[in-house]
């Protein structure tokens, strides 16, 4: 008898194992968390249309990326966007 294994075996592996894991630490990984309260959906679907602009983004010799954003006051929701551009970067999600 041959069976099939859908693609998507390692997601429903991981999340059994989250659900198995609450009401518990996470040390059998090394990790010394306080105790498993809940189990967030890990399913974060985004739909967004819309542009973004930095500063400046530079590409230096080295091959990496230099993104300065100049700010008279910075806040921490200025700090969560830039954030988002850096991730949206190093996921090479700009276009470039």
């Amino acid at each position: 008898m041959e069976a099939e294994v859908t693609r998507q075996a390692n997601d429903i592996i991981m999340k059994a194992m989250a659900q198995t894991f609450k009401d518990r630490t996470l040390k059998i990984f090394g990790l010394h968390t306080p105790r498993i309260t809940g189990v967030i959906p890990t399913v974060l679907p985004v739909v967004e249309v819309k542009e973004n602009r930095t500063d400046y983004i530079f590409l230096l010799e080295d091959g990496t990326l230099l993104h300065l954003e100049f700010m008279t006051t910075v806040t921490a929701e200025a700090l969560k966007r830039f954030a988002l551009y850096d991730a949206r970067l190093s996921a090479g999600t700009t276009g470039t």
